[in-house]
C-alpha cells in the first residue's frame, strides 16, 4: 500500500515527526514518517486530519508540512509506507514516508511493477 497524491489536488499533507497514541475519542492516532491529509485547521494548536480511512483531530507539533513537488496534469506521485531495501541492481531502494514520482508500469510475470524517481 502506498500513499497517491494527485496532480492539481489542493490538499495539503504533513508528515508525523512523534508517535500520537491517543486514547481520546476523535482524535486521530498515527505513528513516525506517517502521511496524513490535513481536513482543516481546528485551532493554533489543533488540527483535524485523515489517515487511510481515520479521521480525527492532533496537534501540529507532532508534525511538519510536507512539501510535494510540483507534478504535471496526468502525472502520479506516491509515498513509501514502509522501507524498501534490495541488492538488486536497478532497484529503487527508498524509506517510509519518501515520495517518488510515477514513471511507467512494468508487468511482470506474476507481480505488477512500478517504476519511480525519488522526488
Amino acid at each position: 500500500m502506498i500513499y497517491h497524491f494527485i496532480a492539481g489536488s489542493m490538499a495539503r499533507y504533513v508528515r508525523a515527526i512523534f508517535d500520537f497514541p491517543s486514547t481520546e475519542v476523535g482524535d486521530l492516532s498515527f505513528h513516525v514518517d506517517d502521511i496524513i491529509q490535513v481536513v482543516y485547521d481546528v485551532d493554533d494548536n489543533w488540527l483535524c486530519g485523515k489517515l487511510n480511512s481515520s479521521v480525527g483531530n492532533f496537534p501540529k507539533n507532532f508534525v511538519t508540512p510536507l512539501d510535494l513537488p510540483e507534478i504535471g496534469q496526468g502525472q502520479k506521485l506516491f509515498a513509501a509506507i514502509m522501507d524498501f531495501y534490495s541488492d538488486v541492481t536497478g532497484d529503487l531502494c527508498f524509506r517510509r514516508g519518501e515520495c517518488c514520482y510515477y514513471s511507467l508500469v512494468i508487468k511482470g510475470c506474476c507481480l505488477l511493477w512500478h517504476q519511480v524517481v525519488l522526488a
